[in-house]
């Protein structure tokens, strides 16, 4: 997940980030989609969905915000779990005037 704060409203997308290629695009497809929840107040979620995870969606992921005012993106790694374990992280980052959170989930995501 990826909470964008930003006036006026971003243009968010989302990268495959994998080892030795180009930042890929990510659209909505059989395994993967892709959901933005409704701008208010400078606000909006837009949320990374992997299906039936398998070996080949681990790896690195970018959330990218743009609008007139500046862009900012932040890397979310989804790694393999080794255990269950309580918790979650949080990740923030600002650059000019957009705001970007991630949020992970027991064992599942990792922020970097």
């Amino acid at each position: 997940t990826c909470q964008v704060t930003a006036v006026p409203v971003p243009a968010v997308s989302w990268f495959s980030l994998k080892n030795n290629q180009e930042p890929a695009m990510i659209k909505s497809r059989g395994d993967l989609s892709i959901s933005i929840k409704d701008y208010k107040d400078g606000r909006m979620t837009s949320s990374l969905i992997l299906h039936n995870v398998t070996q080949d969606h681990y790896g690195g992921y970018s959330c990218n915000a743009t609008n007139t005012e500046g862009e900012a993106s932040a890397i979310i790694r989804l790694v393999q779990p080794l255990s269950i374990s309580g918790g979650g992280e949080a990740l923030w980052r600002k650059r000019n005037n957009i705001l970007l959170v991630f949020t992970s989930f027991i064992g599942w995501t990792k922020c970097r």
